[in-house]
């Protein structure tokens, strides 16, 4: 018997195969925190940018990886709070 599926699976899935595997288990470990905190990326999407932005640092590189895989649409706020961040996040 198999364990049920965590809601996010698929996306801490395809997340983790877009970087290099010695990456991995800090890549799983960015998804399930963001995961935890909002669910899904439309809980994020429905978040106040405050909150979006008080988000622990870990989620830092999913948030990236679901921007530039157009899977959430960020607010322009969210960008210019985040100037310098997210062009520092290692996506590999």
């Amino acid at each position: 018997m198999t364990a049920a599926a965590e809601p996010g699976d698929d996306l801490i899935r395809r997340y983790t195969a877009a970087g290099a595997a010695s990456n991995d288990q800090r890549r799983r470990r960015s998804a399930r925190a963001f995961l935890d905190r909002f669910g899904d990326p439309a809980g994020w999407q429905r978040t106040a940018v405050a909150e979006q932005l008080a988000a622990d640092p870990v989620c830092g590189g999913f948030v990236a990886w679901l921007i530039v895989t157009a899977q959430v649409a960020p607010a322009a706020e969210y960008l210019l709070a985040s100037r310098g961040r997210l062009a520092a996040l290692p996506f590999t």
